[in-house]
């Protein structure tokens, strides 16, 4: 595995997006939108004396031009929104939770992407969440609490759900290139070794969440990185390996619900480069199991 092929892929964009890592990290904050709408925030902001405006792509976002000192946004906050970047926004609507199913969000980490989900189906019952390391599970039921989401369940043991779910979000632990604005020192951290154990840890994640997709579910893979090592080319050796999935085309719904443009009819994957919204960067792929009936 060369590092420096895993970088040309974007440095080789005009070098964009290495020029992005010296930029601010935007200030985004996700909306209840269920209780409130974005004009009514931005108003009683803007009446603070703080400038906000509709995010670019979001529909659930408020981009808030400056940071704001935490004690104020303790004071502001309640329950009108939570911080939540642009980026993990628009990799959290692809997902298109819907009430009735039942989600798996599994590496749910500190919950930021299990409570806009549970946003999306409306607060009922229907979404589960694990995680594995015990230090952010402690921090995610926490705040599970704390928002008083009662219908969110935590899982401990998923061996009686094999079959069950109808989505699984994998949020997978990965190199984090896509957050290097946030964390430039990473970038000099991060070397062949260190991206060879994430690739591992991400196959054998992909490997073990197989058997919990009913027929006819997805799997929505997710990463904040921009690497190809860990993004298509798990996807590739997944599918290669799964025969029962293919990948969802991602290309109406990138179009119409977020107002990007392609050129190719079928879209299998998309990468959200960091200098594309100035939000963080991320890649998703969407793989459907397929139903093989017995003859």
């Amino acid at each position: 595995m060369d590092k420096k092929k895993s970088l040309s892929g974007f440095c080789n964009q005009n070098n964009a997006f290495l020029r992005s890592i010296l930029e601010n990290a935007k200030f985004d904050v996700r909306i209840d939108n269920h209780l409130y709408n974005r004009e009514d925030i931005i108003n009683a902001l803007n009446k603070k004396n703080i400038k906000a405006y509709k995010s670019l792509k979001s529909d659930i976002g408020i981009t808030i031009e400056k940071r704001i000192p935490e004690n104020l946004f303790n004071k502001i906050k309640k329950n009108y929104f939570e911080i939540q970047d642009e980026g993990s926004q628009i990799m959290s609507l692809m997902i298109g939770a819907k009430k009735g199913e039942d989600i798996l969000d599994y590496c749910a980490g500190k919950g930021t992407k299990s409570l806009t989900l549970y946003n999306q189906i409306n607060k009922k019952k229907g979404l589960y969440v694990y995680e594995k390391n015990s230090e952010r599970l402690d921090f995610l039921i926490k705040r599970i609490t704390k928002a008083r989401a009662s219908n969110i369940k935590v899982i401990y043991d998923l061996n009686r759900f094999k079959d069950f779910f109808d989505k699984i979000v994998v949020d997978v632990p990965c190199s984090g290139s896509g957050v290097w604005r946030r964390k430039p020192e990473n970038m000099i951290y991060l070397n062949e070794e260190g991206l060879k154990e994430h690739v591992i840890s991400q196959r054998k994640i992909l490997d073990n969440v197989v058997k919990y997709c009913k027929n006819d579910g997805l799997i929505i893979y997710i990463t904040c990185s921009i690497l190809k090592e860990e993004n298509e080319e798990q996807i590739k050796r997944f599918l290669l390996k799964y025969k029962n999935f293919k990948t969802v085309n991602l290309k109406k719904v990138l179009e119409e619900k977020f107002k990007f443009k392609f050129k190719k009819k079928d879209i299998k994957w998309f990468t959200l480069y960091p200098n594309e919204l100035m939000s963080d960067g991320y890649f998703i792929c969407i793989m459907k199991k397929k139903i093989f009936k017995n003859l």
